[in-house]
């Protein structure tokens, strides 16, 4: 009997451990954040789809158009800031189609080149100059 009774005082030590272990991991599990980032759902083009990162959407999302004589100047302005060349930076790289041609851009540049066309944007349509 005394060896059931010890038998038992083990096991449920064990029971007690592992719960314990089990609700303090559950806790400060890495798998589950705190704060989950935002996503937004995409079509994938065969009717499923999956969720993109909020801010992966935004930094890789070209204000206008490459095609917009504005994005086109604000395209220029960051090519010749950069040294006359794109997409040669660090990190990811995408390619956006116009009509002169596909653009290759770093996530920095696009970053500049809808910086540059909003800034084009809110800049007076023409100012006249003064004649003397």
């Amino acid at each position: 009997m005394y060896f059931f009774k010890g038998l038992f005082a083990r096991l449920g030590f064990i029971l007690i451990l592992a719960v314990t272990i089990r609700l303090v991991g559950g806790l400060f599990s890495p798998a589950h954040p705190k704060t989950e980032m935002p996503t937004v759902d995409m079509g994938d083009g065969s009717g499923g789809h999956f969720r993109v990162p909020t801010q992966a959407l935004v930094s890789s999302s070209l204000a206008a158009p490459l095609d917009d004589p504005a994005m086109q100047t604000a395209l220029d302005i960051v090519r010749a800031r950069s040294g006359g060349s794109l997409g040669n930076g660090d990190g990811a790289k995408m390619e956006y189609r116009s009509s002169a041609g596909p653009v290759t851009l770093t996530a920095s540049e696009v970053q500049a080149v809808n910086n540059e066309y909003q800034r084009l944007k809110l800049l007076p349509a023409s100012v006249p100059d003064d004649e003397n």
